[in-house]
């Protein structure tokens, strides 16, 4: 451990305390040990310790936007209580429904792989990896053109194939899928 580090670690309860009073009940641990993470990696030791002093300022603001970071990914995630799965019922799950998609993804597939490697290596680029026709005109030097026709071609013939099923899956007659 750095000599920076253990000067910081000795004043651990106060970088808790500190993160208490910040409203945190539940991790003020965590944030610390974050803390310390960051100031390993971005901080640079002779501008926060000067004459083995800890400048508590800079400590106070790295806690204070680790916490900050914490709260707003708390907002983006939605949490489920656990009371509210106990009222789940395996009989809410409709297995033929998840069979029947299964079925059509696999014949999707199956298509897939029954084209043409260069058509099927332009539909993996295109919906497997996210990339544009653009960017994948750009990437691989191939017209924009060529594989705009290359993709319509190609979901034409995967339209084909799983049409039938599609519609039978749509209206619940997933027996004859």
């Amino acid at each position: 451990m750095s000599k920076s580090l253990i000067i910081l670690a000795k004043h651990h309860k106060e970088w808790v305390n500190i993160v208490k009073s910040f409203g945190e009940k539940d991790f003020q641990e965590d944030i610390v040990q974050e803390m310390y993470l960051r100031f390993t990696k971005y901080a640079k030791p002779e501008n926060v310790i000067i004459n083995n002093k800890v400048n508590k300022s800079f400590i106070w603001i790295m806690l204070r936007n680790i916490y900050y970071d914490k709260i707003k990914f708390e907002k983006r995630i939605e949490t489920v209580s656990i009371d509210n799965t106990f009222d789940l019922c395996y009989n809410d799950i409709d297995i033929d429904n998840i069979n029947a998609f299964s079925k059509l993804y696999n014949k999707i597939n199956e298509t897939k792989l029954d084209l043409h490697y260069f058509d099927s290596g332009l539909l993996k680029l295109y919906f497997e990896k996210d990339m544009s026709m653009r960017d994948i005109a750009k990437e691989t030097k191939i017209g924009l053109t060529t594989i705009f026709q290359s993709i319509n071609k190609s979901k034409q013939r995967i339209r084909e194939v799983i049409e039938e099923d599609y519609i039978d899956y749509l209206n619940c007659d997933y027996d004859r899928i």
